[in-house]
């Protein structure tokens, strides 16, 4: 490389760069060591730092659950194993611990959208004979 000869020889290295239309950006880049991408959060490390496993974690979400009254969600059980348990750990791998061994709440299970909506179809009476039933609206605009 040119600039770099240049720059050996004891040229600024900020008048060689702009001369040979380098940014100052290219010439100081390093790659980084390992791999790309943002670093795994499956590490579970409690208060003395000590590496925790999955399977500990899950058995302290069950002995949660045991607990009468308790249907919490996974951020809620996230805030318990950090606050009670004192484990350094993400409410993402909580939330995949908790899906992977089904111990999500089932929000939305057995049911659908339309079957808890009110139809109008379903809230008028039905008729049998005509005028068996009188409506009145009570409104209270312009007459």
């Amino acid at each position: 490389m040119v600039a770099q000869e240049f720059i050996e020889t004891h040229f600024p290295k900020n008048k060689v760069l702009a001369l040979c239309y380098i940014a100052r950006s290219s010439y100081y880049y390093r790659p980084s060591e390992g791999k790309q991408g943002r670093k795994p959060y499956a590490k579970v490390v409690d208060k003395n730092g000590q590496m925790i496993e999955n399977e500990i974690i899950v058995g302290y979400i069950h002995e949660l659950f045991n607990h009468p009254f308790v249907d919490y969600g996974y951020y809620k059980t996230y805030i318990y194993l950090r606050r009670k348990k004192q484990l350094n750990l993400s409410k993402h791998l909580v939330y995949r611990l908790m899906k992977s061994h089904q111990l999500l709440r089932n929000q939305y299970v057995n049911s659908s959208k339309k079957s808890k909506r009110n139809w109008v179809k379903d809230l008028l009476p039905q008729v049998e004979i005509a005028f068996c039933y009188l409506e009145f609206d009570r409104g209270g605009g312009p007459h």
